[in-house]
């Protein structure tokens, strides 16, 4: 079926700001507060005619959303005798909020609560309340059940997860927010400079903060294709037998739960034992040069000459929480299949005639 109304969605925009520099770049600012509203984003619109009406509705310009948030930059700049240096900071933050998605009506409270995506922020992670790891199996057996097989598939180590409306039964129905999306929703860097005498250091900082990643996926079942792949270094920490060849033998604690050789779903949902906090501060990039003095170079015929030494990706400030510390904060795949930023170091000559 053809849409013959269907158009551009509509995008309002607006940009309030303003900047500021006092006694000659000595203290600077600049703020920015913006917000766009977007309307006639595409959407089908849900259970508007009986599935015997045989056709899908086409499309339509009904959904709505709305973006906001603020920058700010603060600049310091100073000459003392001859060094002169510049400092500059930067905070930025962003969130999106749904105004309208096209849905079908509630059919009771929890549905609204659970389902209904109108008026809330987006990247919302829904998830379970992780109570720890099972110690024994007594306290899998006295647990509410969580594998719809009696706790018959658990294993010491494995998540034990809160049964919120205390049915006895874990299921989707003890979900709750838990975090966020992947995205940062803040973003924070700092530039410092300097100058003296020919010598010149520049640092840059970056950062970003409000999200998180959830251990997922194939991360959760390392050994893919019945234990033929390679697992990772973290599951060395886990939850095993004190003697392999003997299923009676003391398990041994660990960080990560016991293994299987396709793993076990009901470790891989997202809960707050998987979400991890990725917020982080990067020594981005760091350079030392010096340039000579032109009285030196005029009588070989050479204008500039510049010598210098630079490295990316020096240092990262992050948490250490477990599966943290072996990960790049920058990597935004569940499953942690992502080549991390790699440490570079250069040597340089800038000469010119």
């Amino acid at each position: 079926m053809p849409n013959a109304n269907l158009t551009w969605y509509e995008s309002t925009t607006v940009n309030v700001g303003f900047e500021t520099s006092i006694l000659s770049g000595l203290i600077s600012g600049e703020f920015d507060y913006f917000i766009r509203k977007r309307d006639g984003l595409l959407a089908t619109r849900v259970l508007t005619l009986p599935t015997t009406f045989g056709q899908s509705l086409p499309q339509e310009n009904i959904n709505s959303d709305k973006t906001q948030g603020f920058e700010i930059v603060l600049g310091h700049h100073k000459k003392v005798g001859d060094f002169t240096y510049d400092v500059k900071a930067n905070f930025s933050t962003t969130r999106s909020y749904n105004r309208h998605v096209e849905r079908a009506a509630s059919a009771n409270l929890y549905d609204d609560w659970r389902n209904n995506t109108n008026d809330r922020y987006k990247d919302i992670q829904w998830g379970y309340i992780c109570l720890g790891q099972f110690r024994d199996y007594e306290e899998i057996l006295n647990s509410p059940i969580q594998d719809g097989n009696g706790n018959k598939s658990l294993l010491p180590g494995d998540l034990k997860y809160q049964d919120l409306n205390q049915d006895g039964i874990i299921d989707s129905k003890d979900q709750q927010p838990i975090g966020h999306g992947s995205t940062p929703r803040m973003y924070y860097g700092l530039n410092l400079s300097g100058e003296y005498k020919g010598f010149d250091l520049t640092l840059f900082f970056q950062g970003a903060a409000g999200h998180e990643l959830f251990m997922t996926g194939d991360f959760m079942a390392p050994f893919i294709q019945q234990g033929i792949g390679n697992g990772c270094t973290i599951w060395l920490d886990r939850w095993h037998r004190e003697d392999p060849s003997d299923p009676n033998s003391e398990w041994i604690p660990g960080y990560m739960p016991a293994l299987r050789p396709t793993g076990y779903s009901g470790n891989t949902v997202n809960s707050t034992w998987t979400r991890k906090k990725s917020n982080y501060v990067r020594l981005k990039t760091v350079e030392l040069g010096y340039s000579f003095p032109k009285s030196w170079l005029q009588r070989a015929g050479i204008e500039n000459l510049r010598v210098y030494v630079n490295a990316f990706n020096v240092l990262t400030f992050t948490s250490r929480d477990g599966i943290m510390k072996y990960l790049d904060p920058e990597n935004n795949n569940n499953a942690f299949r992502y080549y991390p930023q790699m440490k570079t170091f250069n040597f340089g000559v800038n000469l010119t005639f």
